[in-house]
């Protein structure tokens, strides 16, 4: 257990380091502010009430995560504390995932955990979607955060579009421990959410559950919820 936890806190290092980038490269694509030629001769207007921003959406997005009746027979549910983590382990300090979910099947050997997203700003859903729109950024800095020396044939995976709004999903293999290990990453957005889920098993070992699999039925809760909470 001690193994996989450490790969499974490298892991999110590297979904950090995504999301750091595309919010990073989603502020660059705003429009930079217009000035007013005229600005310079006019005389200053007097100052009017700038309209308060929106709060934030506190929604509950508990049920948009995997199950263990989204699993074949013998997966077992752990909680962070099970794997030594807790909430702020993942993400930025003001972008931490809403919900963590982690099954292992320590019969076959599949480790399957994921996290979602509340994106309620624009800018927000901007990030999700240039790292995913842009894979030569977002495999690096997932290959980096796992520890780029461990790991080999890295790719794009393709055949994903039924999935999400947006989506990508990528697969490597990585040493773990002296084992070689296949890693299959999945990140999606639907409307407000954004979602990740990764499976890893051993390289030589079919998995039980494909990450296609894993990643529709995640798309259904995020739907379920979705109809839920509007």
């Amino acid at each position: 257990m001690k193994n996989k936890t450490r790969f499974a806190t490298t892991i999110y290092l590297g979904i950090a380091i995504f999301i750091t980038l595309g919010c990073q490269l989603a502020s660059q694509t705003q429009p930079a502010p217009v000035s007013d030629p005229a600005s310079d001769t006019e005389p200053a207007k007097p100052p009017t009430d700038e309209p308060t921003e929106t709060p934030p959406l506190e929604l509950d997005l508990s049920s948009a995560v995997l199950t263990l009746e989204d699993l074949p027979p013998g997966f077992e549910e752990y909680t962070l504390e099970d794997m030594g983590m807790t909430i702020e382990d993942f993400g930025e300090d003001d972008f931490q995932p809403e919900e963590v979910f982690v099954f292992i099947n320590t019969q076959d050997f599949q480790m399957v955990f994921g996290f979602n997203f509340l994106l309620a700003k624009k800018l927000e859903q901007a990030a999700f979607d240039v790292g995913i729109s842009q894979p030569d950024v977002t495999l690096p800095a997932l290959i980096n955060g796992i520890g780029s020396e461990n790991v080999q044939d890295e790719k794009i995976l393709e055949g994903y579009d039924d999935i999400g709004e947006k989506q990508i999903a990528m697969s490597m293999i990585a040493d773990m421990e002296g084992t070689s290990v296949q890693v299959d990453v999945l990140m999606f957005r639907r409307d407000i959410i954004g979602a990740m889920v990764l499976s890893m098993n051993l390289e030589e070992q079919t998995p039980i559950i494909t990450i296609h699999e894993l990643g529709q039925k995640l798309d259904q809760r995020v739907k379920e919820n979705l109809q839920a909470i509007k």
